[in-house]
């Protein structure tokens, strides 16, 4: 089937405030366990919540350019966050992002704050 919409338009970008990625650990009450996320729980049912970054770049994947997927959590139709980075930068060999493409998932490439730089538009 492919990736579901983005969840950003092509051109923008959204800061996540919530902690996004692995490793994921145990919490004391069910809810998702990152945002446009559902439920996940250990192999002893107890659920579980992202302590990933906080503070990522959201983008379209459609926008990032230079990158491969390595270590990607498999899913049906694509990647999923559950690895934690899974996109490395083609140019300099690191891991830089992590992408959300499977269908059941949001579309979106979440890059760690500490991996982002502005430069001015030229």
């Amino acid at each position: 089937m492919g990736p579901s919409p983005a969840t950003v338009p092509s051109g923008c970008y959204a800061i996540e405030t919530e902690p996004y990625g692995a490793p994921f650990v145990v919490a004391d009450e069910p809810g998702p366990v990152m945002p446009r996320h559902g439920q996940r729980s250990d192999a002893r049912r107890r659920p579980l919540v992202s302590q990933g970054p906080r503070g990522n770049i959201v983008i379209n994947p459609d926008d990032a350019r230079g990158l491969e997927t390595r270590h990607a959590s498999a899913a049906c139709c694509g990647a999923t966050p559950n690895g934690g980075l899974n996109q490395l930068c083609t140019a300099c060999g690191t891991l830089v992002a992590t992408l959300c493409s499977d269908c059941c998932l949001p579309y979106e490439l979440h890059l760690p704050p500490d991996h982002v730089r502005g430069l001015p538009h030229s």
